[in-house]
């Protein structure tokens, strides 16, 4: 192992080690971080770290995705989330070295866009004061390296900022990602540390110190296994591996309120670290996919009534040059999420 990147995972190590422990103290905030910008990734019910192909906006949620086959493609995101929240996001990959095509060297660059539209300002006397908008953006500057024919290394670097009202709020995250593809086996594997960071500038303070508030951690492992002989692909992936417990305190109405966290058991807790996906490949230009996120079903479904919460679904088709991707996803009772991605390689355009 060279000396560069023994360097390198000593610093991830302690980079991690800082924020696991940092973020047990209490609850987190900038969630926008881990919301799907992109159809596919929406279809895939936020899961799907071990999966590796073109598409450049992979690499967004684990890095080490990033490849030679994301040379030059240029990928443009929207989706209408829930209400009027809607989500943009660009994203581009290049090759870099003497030789773009044959390059063990990756970079892109991106940047995710939310927009929560126009809120009233009333006053306590119940008079309109005009509007104001909140807004969330993060840049993403991603770098990965093929360290074996099999395996390969990436990092995220991605400052972000918040904007509600005249109220403001910055900080920096890291995503750190390793991807192993067998293609001989049609088995992929791959794991993402993300959102190791810190917020710099907070949007309130106390006594004169700022109240800082926690990024949203997360530590992925997925696998995948396509058929030798069926078109179909299963996928899973184990989130929020930092810490067992996803249970939430929940406000009773009454004449009290109060405060009691709610209590899940073992088995239900363990699927709730889970989101499953089968997809259907009939050809390289084609897929279908459906996904199944236990642990949103589980927070987002109306007691007593059927839903389709933690449900998500999409498809993909390839035109010449040009990707297209569709994903619906749902969040609650009669709530869905809607994405469209298109990714176009800039070869055809003059862009070599």
């Amino acid at each position: 192992m060279s000396r560069y990147l023994r360097h390198i995972i000593v610093f991830a190590a302690l980079l991690l080690c800082h924020s696991v422990l940092f973020a047990q103290g209490g609850e987190q905030s900038f969630l926008f971080l881990n919301i799907p910008n992109n159809a596919r990734w929406a279809a895939m019910g936020g899961g799907g770290v071990a999966l590796y192909n073109d598409n450049v906006n992979w690499s967004l949620y684990n890095p080490a995705s990033l490849s030679e086959k994301s040379h030059n493609i240029l990928s443009l995101n929207y989706s209408n989330y829930l209400s009027d929240v809607n989500i943009g996001a660009v994203s581009y990959a290049r090759n870099v070295g003497k030789d773009n095509e044959a390059s063990k060297n990756h970079i892109a660059f991106g940047i995710n866009y939310l927009d929560y539209g126009k809120f009233q300002r009333v006053s306590a006397e119940d008079l309109l004061l005009g509007s104001f908008s909140a807004k969330d953006i993060a840049i993403n500057v991603l770098y990965s390296r093929d360290i074996a024919p099999c395996l390969s290394a990436g990092v995220n670097v991605k400052p972000f900022f918040s904007f509600y009202d005249r109220y403001s709020s910055m900080g920096m995250a890291f995503d750190l990602g390793m991807h192993l593809h067998l293609d001989k086996a049609y088995f992929n594997a791959g794991l993402a540390v993300r959102n190791i960071g810190w917020q710099f500038v907070s949007f309130r303070s106390k006594d004169g110190v700022s109240e800082r508030e926690r990024v949203p951690l997360d530590i992925e492992l997925g696998i995948s296994q396509k058929l030798p002989h069926a078109p179909f692909r299963f996928s899973l992936t184990f989130h929020n591996l930092q810490r067992w417990n996803l249970g939430y305190e929940r406000a009773y109405s009454g004449s009290e309120l109060n405060d009691e966290t709610t209590k899940v058991k073992g088995a239900d807790m363990f699927f709730r670290h889970t989101i499953w996906n089968v997809e259907i490949l009939p050809t390289d230009y084609l897929y279908f996919v459906i996904s199944y996120n236990h642990r949103r079903h589980a927070e987002m479904r109306a007691t007593g009534m059927k839903s389709l919460a933690g449900f998500s679904a999409g498809a993909g088709l390839k035109v010449k040059n040009i990707n297209i991707d569709i994903g619906v996803a749902s969040y609650q009772v009669g709530s869905l999420s809607y994405n469209v991605s298109l990714a176009f390689g800039l070869a055809d355009w003059g862009v070599r």
